[in-house]
Formats: structure tokens, C-alpha cells, sequence
């Protein structure tokens, strides 16, 4: 079975990517959404305590997607990496793999 990651935190760095901008643009859009029709005010006010400078304006939006994407890139792109570290160990015999398991089939 081929394996299409060629290094250890590519699809890591992919996941992370796609999930990272996810958030910022759902972040931007209720930023947008509290600045110009006043729906989602509180959550964009709960969320200004863990984004600095996220507020109901158009330029605190952007800060906001900017904290967003941030937080949600690392947290991610560490959890893919503890992940792809314990994925190593073979379900038949408890212990990581080496390259002679990865031939025998174990994954």
C-alpha cells in the first residue's frame, strides 16, 4: 500500500492548512455578520477575550480570522504530529514498526 506523504508533517501541514483556514473564515464571516446586521454580537464579544482586537468591525474581523487561523493551524498541526506518531504502532504486535514490518504489511 503506497503511502502518498512523502515527509513526516506534509499531510499533517495539509490538514492543519485546510482546518486553520476553515475557522478563519468562519470567525471573519460572524465578525462580518455582527458588524453589519447585529446577529452574533455575543459570541463575537465572548470570543474578543481569546482574540485580541476581535471585535464587530471590519478590521477587527480580519484580526480575528488572523488569531483564528493561528490557533487553529498549531493546534492542529501538533495533534497530527502526536497522531502520525502513535499511528506507527502495530495493532498485532503492540510495538512501533520498523521498515521490515512496513514490508510485511504492518501499518
Amino acid at each position: 500500500m503506497t503511502n502518498e506523504c512523502n515527509t513526516r508533517s506534509h499531510c499533517v501541514c495539509k490538514i492543519a492548512l485546510a482546518l486553520g483556514l476553515t475557522s478563519a473564515l468562519f470567525v471573519f464571516l460572524l465578525g462580518i455578520l455582527a458588524t453589519y446586521l447585529s446577529q452574533g454580537v455575543p459570541i463575537v464579544d465572548f470570543l474578543g477575550h481569546v482574540y485580541v482586537g476581535y471585535e464587530a468591525t471590519l478590521v477587527g474581523s480580519f484580526v480575528g480570522a488572523a488569531f483564528a487561523f493561528l490557533h487553529t493551524f498549531l493546534f492542529f498541526f501538533v495533534a497530527g504530529l502526536i497522531y502520525k506518531g502513535l499511528v506507527k504502532c502495530c495493532p498485532s504486535s503492540r510495538k512501533c514498526c520498523n521498515k521490515k514490518d512496513e514490508e510485511a504489511g504492518c501499518h
